[in-house]
Parts: structure tokens; C-alpha cells; sequence
């Protein structure tokens, strides 16, 4: 499948330069097409984007460099409501009412970062998105424990457990510790 702005090669959309707002629309046409690592990277001319909610992952560096569509707030990198990235001098993020997901990879070598407040909208966190967080401890999910379990079956991945090796995360009924066995 081809296009003037994207090529598909095993269902992976790569991007084609200049970018521009068709990007939103082939991802409403095309809601279960996944984003390579750098799908979107260096397109500059991206001034909008709807990330479907079908879609369940956002790659690390999909959007980098895509600035027309990138909002900065308070330290963390979002698109259309996924956080995609953060300050690496951070120490404590409370990500916005309403994100949708956390990217792969989002948070990753945030080495001093200790804690992290994520909203019950969250339903996704993507692969390593707390890689390398050493420091990482609690974790405030503002939903509930079986919510928390749904979502965050990437993080309990034992290669990315292993670069957090303890941590607790408390939520609206309970909280669930995690250690490095």
C-alpha cells in the first residue's frame, strides 16, 4: 500500500518528507497501522495529529523533531495526549489530567527521577517507558489496582523490571510493591 506522504512495508508506516496534515488522516483510514521508531521524525511541517484511540502504542521517536505537534508541559513531552518524552533532570512528574498513554521508552534514562503521579485516563504504558530509572520508586496511579494490572504489563517485563528495582505503586484502593526478585 502507497501513498504520496507514507509507504507501508509489514504494516509499519514510514514516513515520506513533507509532512503535513494527512498524517492524521491515514491514521483514521488506517486506525491499526503501528508507527516504526521514527515514523514521523523530522517532520517539520506536522502542525496537527489525531492518534486514534485504537491505537495502543506510540514508538520511541515516532514524533521527534516534529515540533508543529509536540506541547511541552511542565517538563513532559506530549502528542494528542500521549506522553512521549521527558526532561532527563527530572525528579518528579505529574503527568496531565487526561493523558492518554505513555510511549515506549517515554521516561526512559531519567536517571534521577524518583516518583510519578499517571491519571486514571492512562490506558496505556508502552515498552521501557521507566528504563533506566533507578531512582524510580513510587509510582501514584490515580486509579485502581486492577486497572493498574491491565495496563501496565510492559513494565513487569523482567529485562525493563530490572533497570527498577523496587518500586511501589499506590493507588485509589491499594498499593502494589515490586521488587527486584
Amino acid at each position: 500500500m502507497k501513498n504520496r506522504l507514507f509507504c507501508c512495508v509489514d504494516a509499519v508506516i514510514c514516513c515520506k518528507k513533507p509532512c503535513f496534515h494527512a498524517v492524521a488522516d491515514f491514521l483514521r483510514q488506517n486506525p491499526q497501522q503501528t508507527k516504526d521508531e521514527c515514523a514521523f521524525r523530522d517532520c517539520t511541517g506536522l502542525t496537527s495529529v489525531k492518534i486514534p484511540d485504537s491505537v495502543t502504542s506510540v514508538c520511541h521517536g515516532a514524533f521527534h523533531y516534529s515540533y508543529g505537534v509536540i506541547e511541552v508541559d511542565d517538563g513532559v513531552s506530549y502528542v494528542d495526549g500521549w506522553a512521549i518524552d521527558c526532561d532527563k533532570n527530572a525528579t518528579c512528574v505529574q503527568l496531565r489530567p487526561g493523558t492518554r498513554g505513555i510511549a515506549d521508552f517515554a521516561f526512559s534514562h531519567c536517571e534521577e527521577l524518583t516518583s510519578v503521579t499517571i491519571p486514571y485516563s492512562v490506558t496505556s504504558v508502552g515498552y521501557g517507558a521507566f528504563w533506566d530509572c533507578g531512582k524510580l520508586s513510587t509510582i501514584d496511579y490515580q486509579g485502581t489496582t486492577a486497572q493498574w494490572q491491565e495496563i501496565n504489563e510492559e513494565i513487569d517485563d523482567e529485562e525493563i523490571a530490572s533497570q527498577m528495582p523496587h518500586y511501589t505503586v499506590y493507588c485509589t484502593d491499594g498499593k502494589i510493591d515490586k521488587y527486584d526478585d
